[in-house]
């Protein structure tokens, strides 16, 4: 049996922590920031968060080891 372990910033989102983000209005502050800066893309085509990236690693059968092991939010 092989093991992969990925780490690094990712500077991306999880959608374990999409509830989070909902609950917080977090989503409207990216976007008024993003309106006055250009190199800020937190945000796709649609407005929403994107979480993208680690849905990608999620979906390839990777896990997440911090959700594993801690259910509450915790900004990084």
């Amino acid at each position: 049996m092989n093991t992969t372990i990925i780490l690094g910033d990712f500077n991306a989102f999880s959608p374990h922590d999409s509830l989070f983000y909902t609950r917080t209005g977090i989503r409207d502050s990216m976007f008024s920031q993003q309106q006055n800066n250009s190199k800020l893309r937190n945000l796709n085509s649609r407005g929403d968060i994107d979480y993208q990236v680690v849905s990608t690693l999620l979906q390839s059968g990777f896990l997440d080891g911090y959700s594993l092991f801690n259910k509450t939010f915790e900004t990084s």
